[in-house]
């Protein structure tokens, strides 16, 4: 298992039992985005918040998943703010190898990004995603 900087360890015990991993439903009706774990429970909000899992979420999210990958990895982006993002993706030695995404986003609709390992060789990568209200980066592993 490998941790970046910024991801967070689940609330696991001693015996590495850990929650089971919650399926996510998300709407933009209304004035407002709700993330919830029950599609019958999708709701608006008038703030600028999204719920997830009953917490109130301010922030934008980034996250790559299968990671570490040796096929296809997603990357999947979410902006607490509507407006302008881009999202790029860099080598080892900081050299931009793709820029992933350049566009409007709206606020706390997830955008999907897919990654091939085609021309890609094994070693670790930096996924960056900046927002109006953000800049966040994530480390992303190609496996052999």
């Amino acid at each position: 298992m490998h941790l970046a900087h910024g991801d967070q360890l689940a609330a696991c015990g001693t015996d590495h039992s850990c929650p089971p991993a919650v399926p996510l439903f998300a709407s933009n009706a209304g004035s407002g985005a709700v993330i919830t774990n029950n599609a019958a429970q999708l709701t608006s909000l008038n703030d600028d918040a999204t719920l997830m899992n009953g917490n109130l979420l301010k922030e934008t999210t980034l996250y790559a998943y299968p990671n570490p990958f040796n096929s296809t990895t997603t990357v999947e982006f979410t902006s607490m703010e509507s407006g302008w993002a881009t999202l790029r993706f860099y080598d080892h030695l900081g050299q931009q190898v793709a820029l992933l995404y350049d566009g409007k986003v709206e606020q706390g609709i997830a955008q999907k990004v897919q990654i091939d390992r085609d021309g890609l060789s094994p070693g670790i990568y930096l996924c960056t995603l900046r927002t109006d209200d953000a800049v966040i980066t994530r480390t992303i592993i190609l496996s052999d």
